[in-house]
């Protein structure tokens, strides 16, 4: 498997959050970042940064456009493997999933109701790099405080609650196949104090292999355009 699919793989996994830090779940401004009913339309920016099991550093970067209603989005990854740029760009119609890799041909799939999600309303909208998933799975382990006009909800694992958040992450007594056990993981998000909707997050895991090799994967992003994207136009190839 290609490294590039490889993160997108494990990014799946990672983001696909319950714990004994300060409980949030009943925090009225915590589900409000949890909700986001609305929010109709965003632009996210993000750029990641991985170095697998002690190679060197690899960038990423992603661009996704998403629109409520009706229920569009547009996606474009990209990364270097071997030295060449690898980019795929998909498009989703409602179920429906158009993808393809480096400009070739366009490849038709139909999503599963499990697979897209049932909450429209999510301020990320079901795809591979959705901050989304990391912060209502692990929503317990999270603090938020208020500072400069925004809320930041943020989350540092310890040795006390790492355990517990492999297992969110990767299922009961699980770790991740390829890199190992988890050793470290914190998250950050900002939402505007006002609207409560999204401004940016981080997150960042480190693995550790059998064979003692160390992983370390990291992403952020910054939303733009929020409740002010239009439209988003299909090429014509997939137009039906």
């Amino acid at each position: 498997m290609k490294k590039y699919l490889l993160i997108l793989c494990l990014l799946a996994l990672l983001l696909g959050g319950c714990g004994n830090q300060e409980k949030t779940k009943e925090d009225p401004v915590f589900s409000h970042f949890l909700s986001q009913e609305d929010l109709t339309s965003y632009v996210l920016k993000s750029k990641s940064q991985a170095s697998f099991l002690g190679s060197l550093k690899e960038d990423y970067t992603g661009l996704l456009e998403r629109t409520k209603d009706p229920d569009v989005s547009h996606s474009i990854w990209e990364g270097l493997e071997e030295g060449k740029k690898v980019t795929v760009e998909s498009y989703q119609v409602d179920k429906v999933l158009y993808s393809r890799e480096n400009g070739k041909s366009w490849q038709k799939s139909s999503l599963e109701d499990g697979a897209q999600g049932k909450e429209k309303t999510s301020f990320v909208g079901q795809t591979i790099l959705s901050p989304d998933k990391l912060l209502k799975n692990l929503k317990d382990y999270y603090t938020v405080q208020e500072e400069d006009g925004t809320y930041l909800a943020s989350l540092e694992s310890s040795p006390e609650t790492l355990g517990e958040i492999q297992d969110i992450l990767f299922g009961k007594d699980g770790k991740d196949p390829v890199f190992g056990d988890l050793t470290s993981f914190k998250a950050k998000f900002s939402f505007e104090k006002e609207t409560y909707y999204p401004l940016s997050f981080s997150w960042e895991a480190d693995f550790l292999s059998p064979d003692k090799k160390a992983t370390t994967i990291n992403q952020e992003g910054t939303y733009e355009k929020v409740n002010a994207l239009e439209k988003i136009d299909l090429p014509e190839e997939i137009q039906e």
